[in-house]
């Protein structure tokens, strides 16, 4: 890919110095600026790739005995159904772990006092689950404030003994100021200002409390609905984050920057507390979080084991909310750090780990300007003039092999580094981006706000097949109100711009930006192959991602319901997903 760029950046200046003497190349430059753009996404991991030279040794241990470090999950909440909160407290409170030194915080940020009630019933078996709330804060700070909260409330707590009389669940919810750490007797209701304490069934058994109390050694995270066990067959909308999990995060911790993927993960309280708490400067905490803890001189580990499955969104507005948060956070964490160079959060990063962060943020700033491809790939198309610039056949016929060796594979149905979600969903992030980053508010700006996926109502129930709305309120909901038509009608345009190109060979009275002298076979074979046949295509990848708006609405994916999906388990009752929705499903 250097080789092509460095070659095809060669003739351009040649043909721009000696050809045309400084003018009628300006659309070339801007074709090259965009392909720049579209194929560096994919370009810079592969760098990255070169760099990992091995894979680091990171075995599956398990804990033995009863002497293990202190540990409190922390459960994140917000709106979600309450069967799925449900089902996740139970599968974390079946972990093999000694009671009194394993405990799990279900932190509510939805202030459900249905939520509240039932939680209380594990707690006849699990005595040591606890329900944690807050009041709305004043200054938004989402799902970071919420594990904030969580934190502070799981260091106050007192341990109970074991075995211990099973205490009743108490509902934590403090309005915390930065910084302050409430006492264990701070508390406000679920819903109310005031200050008090709500107990379930009985009182609290003081004799519980260990005296002496310490911070737990460890805090661990998860999510009421992480990823994935219902994702449907073909993944229309590119919803498995294998290629991230699987190949993407390996990398990066074979070069000292392992990221935080939000749920799965165990950290040292120390470490946590010693950067001031979940990030809140970022919408995504937990990527924040795991370059905040490498920057001040920690390091993060990646261990390829799959030990948790959820729920990805149901809808595509659900998706598409999600992704294009990921986006924005991304992009703050980015600014933030100032790309890696900040001396305040990047001091103790070293060459490998600035330039795997580096990467990373650049991929989020690159999808903004895919996005104009849209708009450029028409009108390339319309206008007859030619991707790439050349002087002689032989320039041509080196860059076309280059080309075709460094991103002539093109499979349409197999995404490389999810390059085809971020195609379709540019127009998506490009507007998420100019609302809260370029736009004031008097033109439409808008600050960057969280809302959990789970929580999202799904109205079209666009999965359920027996349930599911009309195929004509699909169509009106996702293209007019999540704006697909978009889409629709570029596709239009662009294969009305394919069908001029390949017209205009055999009618040169059409008018162009460029003109056959001679009609000869070999002319037009170039012409062709110069407008619609470069590699890697990029008007007929665009084509395809635009194809997946309208195609969901028309046939949306079967997914069975949770009932179907997951089985109980004999001894324990707790659900779990069944093995074969485990894996990622194709059909013929």
């Amino acid at each position: 890919m250097l080789a092509y760029f460095g070659f095809r950046l060669y003739t351009l200046i040649y043909a721009q110095a000696y050809v045309y003497h400084g003018g009628k190349l300006g659309l070339a430059w801007v074709f090259l600026l965009l392909e720049i753009a579209t194929l560096l996404t994919n370009g810079l991991p592969y760098g990255l790739r070169a760099l990992a030279w091995h894979r680091p040794n990171r075995p599956h241990l398990r804990l033995e005995g009863d002497d293990v470090p202190t540990v409190d999950v922390l459960i994140t909440s917000c709106g979600e159904d309450i069967d799925v909160i449900l089902d996740t407290v139970l599968a974390a409170c079946s972990t093999d772990c000694p009671v009194d030194r394993f405990r799990i915080f279900l932190c509510d940020d939805g202030r459900s006092e249905e939520v509240c009630n039932r939680i209380s019933a594990p707690r006849e078996k699990y005595p040591n689950v606890y329900y944690v709330s807050r009041p709305k804060p004043e200054i938004p700070d989402y799902k970071a404030g919420n594990l904030n909260n969580g934190l502070h409330h799981s260091r106050a707590l007192p341990r109970i003994q074991a075995p211990s009389p099973q205490p009743p669940a108490r509902v934590y919810s403090a309005k915390l100021a930065r910084n302050d750490t409430p006492s264990s007797s701070e508390s406000t209701s679920v819903s109310g200002d005031e200050i008090k304490e709500k107990e379930l069934d009985h009182e609290w058994n003081s004799s519980a409390e260990v005296p002496g109390h310490e911070p737990s050694e460890f805090v661990a995270g998860l999510d009421a609905d992480m990823t994935f066990y219902d994702t449907p067959t073909n993944d229309p909308l590119t919803q498995n984050m294998l290629q991230f999990a699987g190949l993407t995060e390996s990398v990066n911790d074979s070069l000292g920057h392992a990221d935080c993927l939000g749920s799965g993960y165990v950290m040292r309280r120390v470490t946590v507390e010693a950067i001031g708490g979940f990030p809140i400067e970022s919408l995504s905490e937990d990527v924040c979080c795991s370059a905040k803890l490498l920057g001040a001189g920690w390091k993060t580990v990646f261990v390829q084991e799959f030990l948790q499955y959820g729920s990805v969104p149901a809808s595509y507005y659900a998706h598409v909310k999600q992704r294009t948060r990921w986006s924005i956070g991304h992009i703050q964490t980015a600014l933030l750090f100032r790309f890696r160079t900040s001396s305040k959060f990047a001091k103790h990063l070293d060459l490998r780990q600035k330039l795997t962060g580096i990467t990373f943020d650049l991929r989020q700033f690159m999808q903004i300007p895919t996005a104009f491809n849209y708009a450029f790939i028409p009108l390339s198309l319309y206008a007859g003039y030619p991707l790439v610039i050349w002087n002689t056949e032989f320039q041509l016929s080196i860059m076309g092999w280059v080309a075709a060796i460094g991103n002539g594979e093109y499979d349409v149905r197999i995404s490389s580094y999810d390059s085809e979600l971020e195609q379709w969903l540019g127009p998506y992030i490009l507007n998420s981006f100019v609302r809260p980053f370029i736009l004031p508010k008097r033109f439409g700006g808008q600050a960057a706000g969280f809302k959990s996926t789970g929580s999202i109502a799904d109205n079209l129930a666009e999965r359920d097949r027996n349930n599911r709305a009309s195929v004509w309120r699909r169509m009106y909901d996702i293209l007019w109100h999540q704006r697909g038509l978009f889409h629709v009608i570029f596709k239009f345009v662009c294969l009305g711009g394919v069908a001029l190109t390949c017209v205009r060979p055999v009618h040169p009275d059409i008018p162009s930006a460029y003109t056959l002298s001679q009609r000869t076979y070999g002319n037009q074979m170039i012409y062709l192959i110069t407008r619609i046949g470069w590699p890697p295509a990029v008007w007929l990848q665009f084509l395809h991602a635009s194809l997946v708006p309208p195609l969901y609405a028309l046939f949306p994916p079967r997914v069975p319901p949770r009932d179907e999906v997951l089985i109980a388990d004999p001894k324990t009752s707790i659900k779990y997903p069944r093995p074969e929705v485990m894996r990622l499903k194709r059909s013929a």
